[in-house]
């Protein structure tokens, strides 16, 4: 089967579109989509006298993916997160009522880094803020699918380790976003293997039966 082609105008339209997107809306879609997967893998789909089907491993990432994301989501979206929270402690006291204190599996080390713009004749202006939220988010949620999916995650990691890269090249000399007047840093450094993430240190990454 071959794949679809795409016109030159049909391309222009595509990326037109993507300049809309913004990396908050990702992580807000994100974040719902993982609650609402979440609730049917937890069962709440069932129709009435139906025998629900859970996958509680399934039940476990989408509370540990919507976690790890919210520390990232707070200080620009911080009073639209409410819902998320709610549904968010609902979905978990379902987990602990049918997994009761299941063993967990402890989260392992985030990875790092940002995509550099193609060369072309109107070079695009970095918007550093996007650029800082898409590297928090990919690292937040690395952890989560690693244990089961480490050996497909090596060109995450290296896309996310360029991007980094190139975040902190060109933000050398520009004004950081999140603190006015300062030389902006690079994103923190992962931590060892082993180690427990900024996510998790702080208590806002929630490991089930921890």
């Amino acid at each position: 089967m071959s794949e679809p082609q795409f016109s030159e105008e049909e391309l222009r339209a595509l990326e037109a579109e993507m300049e809309k997107i913004t990396v908050d809306d990702v992580l807000l879609q994100t974040v719902v989509s993982l609650l609402n997967l979440g609730g049917r893998k937890a069962g709440l789909g069932s129709q009435p006298g139906e025998e629900p089907k859970r996958d509680l491993e399934q039940v476990r990432l989408a509370i540990e993916g919507t976690r790890a994301l919210l520390p990232v989501l707070e200080p620009r979206h911080g009073d639209k997160l409410g819902p998320v929270r709610d549904t968010l402690s609902r979905l978990q006291v379902i987990y602990a009522q049918v997994a009761g204190q299941a063993p967990a599996q402890e989260p392992p080390p985030h990875a790092d880094e940002p995509a550099a713009a193609k060369p072309g004749e109107d070079a695009p202006k970095p918007d550093f803020e996007q650029v800082r939220l898409a590297i928090e988010g990919a690292r937040a949620l690395l952890p989560v699918p690693e244990p089961r999916h480490a050996d497909k995650l090596g060109p995450v990691r290296d896309t996310l380790a360029r991007l980094q890269m190139i975040y902190a090249q060109q933000a050398q000399g520009a004004q950081a976003p999140d603190a006015p007047g300062q030389e902006p840093a690079a994103p923190e450094a992962p931590p060892a293997p082993g180690e427990a993430g900024p996510a998790q240190r702080s208590g806002r990454l929630w490991v089930p039966g921890q």
